[in-house]
């Protein structure tokens, strides 16, 4: 829960190979903001691992979603 309101996913990158598509994905999420897509919270970079904090998605991921 972000700040006791708000459901959280968090995504985390393990392996060091995954970095540049982390930060592409990280760009694409600071630079989005819509009241239909999920809102980026926070970003944990300090050290390994590397945490990305956005809404939960209530329904799960997008392509799971879309297949049901």
């Amino acid at each position: 829960m972000w700040k006791n309101t708000v459901p959280v996913a968090i995504k985390i990158m393990k392996q060091a190979n995954m970095r540049d598509d982390f930060a592409k994905e990280i760009q694409n999420l600071k630079c989005l903001k819509h009241a239909r897509l999920i809102k980026l919270l926070a970003i944990c970079s300090v050290s390994e691992p590397i945490y990305i904090v956005t809404e939960l998605m209530r329904k799960g991921n997008l392509h799971s979603y879309l297949n049901s």
